[in-house]
Order: C-alpha cells, then sequence, then structure tokens
C-alpha cells in the first residue's frame, strides 16, 4: 500500500516536471554539456587514485568556473562584451580543467598500475623467500635425525 502510494506520487511529480516549460538557451546547454564533461573527468581521476592535491587543484578550477557563470547570469543584456567576455573565459577554463583533469587521470592510472605491480610482486618475493626458509628448516631437522641415528649405540639382546 506504501509502496503504491509511493510510486504514485513520484509518477505525478514527474508528469508535472514534464509538463512545466524551463527556458534554456542553446548556449547554456553547451556550456551544461561541457560542465558534465569536465566533472565527469574529474571523477575519473578521482576513481583512477588522483591525490588530495591534485583533486583540490582540479575542484578549485571547477569553483572558479561556477564563480564565473555565477557572474554571468547576473549580467544585465546590455553588458553584452562583458558576456562574452565572461563565456570565452568559462570555456577557457573548462577546456583547461578538462585537460589537466585528464592528465591527472593518466598519471593516477600509472601510478595505481606501479602501486599493484610492486605490491604483488613483494608477495611473490616473500613467498618465495618463505618457501627457501622452510626448506631448509626441514632439512636441517633432517640432518638433525640422521645425526641422532648414527650416534645411537646398537646394543645386542
Amino acid at each position: 500500500m506504501v509502496t503504491g502510494a509511493s510510486v504514485a506520487f513520484i509518477l505525478a511529480v514527474l508528469v508535472l516536471l514534464l509538463l512545466h516549460p524551463m527556458p534554456v538557451s542553446s548556449q547554456s546547454n553547451l556550456q551544461q554539456e561541457q560542465m558534465s564533461k569536465v566533472i565527469g573527468d574529474v571523477l575519473k581521476a578521482e576513481s583512477a587514485g588522483a591525490g588530495p592535491e591534485e583533486m583540490g587543484k582540479l575542484v578549485a578550477g571547477l569553483n572558479s568556473v561556477l564563480y564565473l557563470e555565477n557572474q554571468f547570469e547576473n549580467l544585465t543584456p546590455q553588458d553584452s562584451n562583458k558576456q562574452s567576455q565572461l563565456l570565452s573565459q568559462i570555456t577557457t577554463a573548462l577546456a583547461s580543467i578538462d585537460a589537466e583533469a585528464n592528465q591527472t587521470e593518466i598519471n593516477a592510472s600509472h601510478r595505481t598500475f606501479t602501486n599493484h605491480i610492486a605490491t604483488y610482486s613483494l608477495g611473490v618475493i616473500a613467498a618465495f623467500i618463505a618457501t627457501l626458509i622452510i626448506h631448509y628448516a626441514l632439512l636441517l631437522r633432517r640432518r638433525g635425525r640422521v645425526k641422532r641415528v648414527f650416534r645411537m649405540k646398537i646394543i645386542a639382546k
């Protein structure tokens, strides 16, 4: 009963949202697509293993883009020169952040791969050393038994 009511509520909200007209300009769509792509690349860099310093740099760049977009939205239509200047700054900043995010992702994935290889190599080396230690321990134990056998005295009954 509760599930059916919640599904009906969600459907009603979706229908209302779809029927509500939203004015969107083509420039805004293009910027949103570019911003979404940049955010996706930043997330890929994070999932590849980027460090806090690298991520902080990328997030600071994204924050600066958001600041520029906020300034752009607050401009009046009479400030067309300032609008075009801000648009070019936003586009340049997004391209720069995107390139930096891609490079960070590449560096982080290489670093992660190198760390995995080093870890697995150390595991193999440790297993080899453990095998050698066990082998020599068994040899020493066997030699001790042989020496004890030769030291035994044979007593006739």
